[in-house]
């Protein structure tokens, strides 16, 4: 920003599609997940009592949750088809396995038992225990089954959320690295990089929120390091137990270098700041606003549900790297601005409506994270419509309130209130019309018109609607798009 003339000011906002596998046609990542879970649990159930149960270790992101692995070892029954407790020695071998082999058409068990000597010799016998063995075989089946669709969605999602967080973390730094003390806070308390997404919870969309949730959940494993003395542009990958680490370097003016399972980006700069490394924390607020919001609010969709986790869980995470900015130097012990700074937006999300769209939740979470110095990002489907709805919005609040003579990044007070008035809304269609977004739309379908028609464009919240010059008819709005 300019503090010699408070209307001239720079922000980065990044825009872009949403982090998902769109031509995978299977469940997102957070029913993946799910399923991973519940498998899990069902096999140590069905494991219970069985010695020698070994774990690997699967992370899922979306609830948290850390997941075990089962790596079945056989366990052998006794005669009487109970398990043998014994000695120690007697239990390295009495354990889990049953064998279905077939016998003139019936299923028998193999059974071990030890004779005079010591010896383990299989003996034969007819029982229909072995029923539980083979469904404990086909759980963990499908659980490597359904590790492998879960680590392959969540690569390609999770490449789409790295990219848009480097290029988010790069233009941040390219306005802030003359600010020692914005670098100072990155390097205390970390970056906090902000999604806004406008996809609906209804549909296809639903597994797209689902998707975008656990890969932006991910950048929590990366962090950033400034290093003057990297240039060249290097790819590398290794892997150690399942994690590694890949290296990333851009020969422009920044590079990065990404840790795995610890990931770290490394940026080089034309100096040695010596800030060490600086944390990722990301969040998301979504809402959608499209018509198939409007039909998943009236029917009470399940991914209403899961629209509120988000924004809930997201809050949390901003809430408590709120908590570590309070204590840096950059803000000031008797500053009340400062910490009432997330009031309006916990507000909005604890009066989160599943009958309404409650877009201010969206106004209220970009204002916190700019004022917090983080980086934003917007995203709905492809990234050209409804996005381009909200940061025209976004540019025509920006741009009043410098004209205004009022810094966008300062609180005013508790009692500050989020009005966009019909000038702004003027400002925002007259971007809408002859900006870059109609730019960006004829880019995408090969016409200045946006992928609405007349119906789409009326269930749309008044905010964000755009000028009726710039909609489709109902036939190229469906035939005339690009996803």
């Amino acid at each position: 920003t300019n503090d010699n003339n408070p209307a001239v000011a720079t922000y980065a906002t990044v825009t872009c599609g949403a982090p998902t596998a769109h031509a995978i046609p299977d469940e997102g990542l957070m029913e993946l997940e799910d399923k991973l879970v519940k498998t899990h649990k069902e096999i140590s159930l069905m494991a219970n009592g069985m010695k020698n149960l070994y774990h690997g270790r699967v992370m899922v992101e979306g609830g948290n949750v850390l997941v075990e692995r089962p790596l079945l070892v056989p366990v052998i029954d006794d005669d009487s088809g109970l398990t043998t407790h014994g000695t120690d020695e007697d239990d390295d071998v009495n354990s889990a396995i049953a064998l279905e082999s077939k016998s003139g058409g019936r299923k028998v068990t193999h059974t071990a038992k030890k004779d005079k000597k010591g010896m383990f010799f299989p003996k034969l016998s007819r029982q229909s225990s072995d029923t539980h063995l083979l469904t404990l075989g086909q759980l963990r089946e499908r659980f490597e089954s359904t590790k492998y669709q879960y680590y392959f969605r969540k690569s390609v999602c999770v490449s789409q959320s790295v990219t848009a967080l480097v290029t988010t973390f790069l233009a941040m730094l390219e306005l802030h690295e003359d600010d020692p003390s914005t670098l100072s806070q990155w390097s205390q308390i970390g970056f906090v990089i902000g999604w806004e997404s406008l996809i609906s919870s209804q549909g296809k969309e639903w597994r797209m929120l689902s998707d975008a949730w656990v890969a932006i959940k991910c950048l929590e494993r990366f962090s950033f390091q400034l290093d003057h003395t990297i240039s060249e542009i290097v790819l590398e990958e290794r892997s150690v137990d399942h994690e590694g680490y890949v290296c990333i370097h851009f020969s422009w003016d920044y590079c990065t270098y990404m840790y795995v399972h610890r990931y770290i980006i490394r940026i080089p700069t034309k100096q040695d700041m010596h800030l060490g490394l600086i944390a990722v924390t990301p969040v998301v607020f979504t809402q959608g606003i499209n018509e198939m919001q409007s039909l998943a609010n009236m029917v009470g969709s399940s991914g209403v549900e899961l629209q509120s986790t988000i924004n809930n869980a997201s809050f949390k995470s901003l809430q408590m790297y709120h908590a570590k900015y309070l204590k840096t130097s950059n803000v000031e012990s008797d500053s009340t601005a400062a910490h009432l700074l997330l009031d309006p937006l916990m507000a909005v999300v604890q009066s989160e409506n599943a009958a309404a769209k409650n877009t201010r939740i969206l106004l209220e979470a970009s204002d916190v994270v700019r004022r917090l110095r983080g980086g934003r990002v917007t995203y709905c489907k492809s990234g050209k419509d409804r996005t381009a709805m909200s940061v025209t919005l976004e540019q025509a609040r920006l741009l009043f309130k410098r004209v205004s003579g009022v810094n966008p990044l300062h609180l005013l007070g508790a009692t500050e209130q989020l009005n966009i008035g019909a000038e702004e809304l003027h400002a925002a269609n007259i971007m809408r019309e002859f900006g870059i977004r109609i730019e960006i739309a004829n880019k995408n379908v090969g016409r200045y018109k946006y992928s609405f028609n007349a119906i789409q464009r009326k269930m749309l919240p008044d905010i964000y609607r755009p000028p009726m010059s710039t909609i489709q008819d109902i036939v190229t709005s469906v035939t005339a798009r690009d996803s």
